[in-house]
């Protein structure tokens, strides 16, 4: 998701009316027990994406901490099995790789060093097709970067761990959501907007649907690169074909999701989905799309900045086929006991749930 940065209760934020969020949870638990068919995982602190380790066992969580890089995150692993909850970072556990005679400096050479304390994770991506494997981070907290650690998952896949390898700092004036590896070791990755865009000016482009941002992409030999024709209003979560030459964007104020030819920025398909937010690839194929229905950025705002269990806002995962773009409801949501979904990861029928904003997860068994 790509809520306004988190600031301190103040002024803006004292003027602005909960009336909404108290009305829409007056009638809902914030306890953590099942409800409407949803199963809350408590503990998070906005648990913004989620990424899937092979053997099912293990999601790692990225917990958000706002755009603004103000509010520190962490990246955490939940047990699908034991409901365990594990702090991978920052954490004494967690590594700092150096470079030495048997190690060095992964993405930038020019990486100034390993992240600050500040370090706050908004979009990740897992990336098995590389040994060692490792983990992109989109980063907003002391500098806007994508940081990169090296995972490590034990045979028996239930315990996984991080090693901060170096970082890529972002493009000047960029302001990142998401990221999607590539082939041969390069990344995608979605400008939402200029870094220095104002709140005036990200309602503004609410309300016009302006062009504020675009994808681009990262090579070792090359740098950085906009990718062409891949302009929208908020450009959101970014995923890729196996072979890296096709790019899924979802541009959440345009309310659109395109396929996109990486190399040339033709568009093979476009779809009209309201608030598409991250994106994720199902055990079937087909491209799972987390959406938010009937909100604005004011309730998202409202969300963001106040303390509650969960945001009541209505969701919606669809299911789209990569090939052609046609698309269909897997689940759809709303309230208690969990809601406002930024992305749906699958497991067989089972169904994980992600946040912007609140204090868990969700769990749900899909309907064969």
């Amino acid at each position: 998701m790509t809520p306004l940065p988190k600031l301190p209760v103040g002024l803006l934020v004292a003027c602005l009316s909960y009336a909404w969020l108290g009305n829409a949870m007056a009638d809902d638990t914030s306890d953590c027990e099942p409800v409407n068919g949803v199963t809350p995982i408590c503990g998070f602190d906005s648990p913004e994406d989620l990424e899937v380790m092979a053997g099912d066992r293990l999601i790692i969580v990225s917990e958000y901490g706002g755009l603004s890089g103000k509010y520190p995150g962490a990246l955490s692993s939940y047990h699908t099995e034991h409901g365990h909850v594990v702090r991978l970072f920052p954490s004494p556990d967690a590594g700092i790789g150096t470079p030495g005679a048997q190690t060095s400096m992964w993405g930038d050479k020019n990486c100034p060093g390993p992240p600050s304390a500040a370090f706050d994770p908004h979009g990740i991506h897992h990336r098995a097709d590389l040994n060692p494997e490792r983990l992109l981070v989109v980063n907003h907290g002391g500098r806007e970067s994508i940081e990169i650690f090296e995972v490590k998952l034990d045979d028996a896949g239930d315990n996984v761990s991080l090693t901060w390898r170096g970082c890529i700092v972002a493009a000047p004036g960029t302001w990142m959501n998401d990221v999607v590896g590539l082939p041969g070791g390069g990344l995608a990755a979605s400008n939402m907007m200029p870094r220095d865009f104002t709140r005036e000016q990200i309602f503004a482009t609410e309300a016009s649907k302006a062009e504020s941002g675009y994808a681009l992409e990262w090579h070792i030999d090359s740098g950085w690169r906009q990718i062409p024709d891949t302009g929208g209003a908020l450009v959101n979560g970014i995923e890729a074909s196996a072979d890296g030459k096709i790019l899924y964007i979802n541009f959440y104020l345009s309310n659109k999701v395109a396929a996109v030819e990486r190399e040339t920025g033709k568009r093979l398909w476009t779809i009209e989905l309201e608030g598409p937010d991250n994106s994720s690839w199902a055990p079937d194929g087909k491209l799972l799309v987390a959406a938010h229905r009937d909100t604005t950025l004011k309730t998202i705002l409202e969300c963001a900045e106040t303390d509650i269990p969960y945001c009541p806002i209505a969701y919606q995962i669809m299911a789209v086929d990569p090939a052609t773009g046609e698309h269909s409801l897997r689940y759809e949501g709303a309230g208690a006991p969990m809601a406002a979904a930024t992305v749906g990861v699958q497991i067989g029928q089972t169904l994980y749930l992600g946040s912007f904003a609140g204090e868990r997860m969700g769990r749900v068994e899909l309907t064969p």
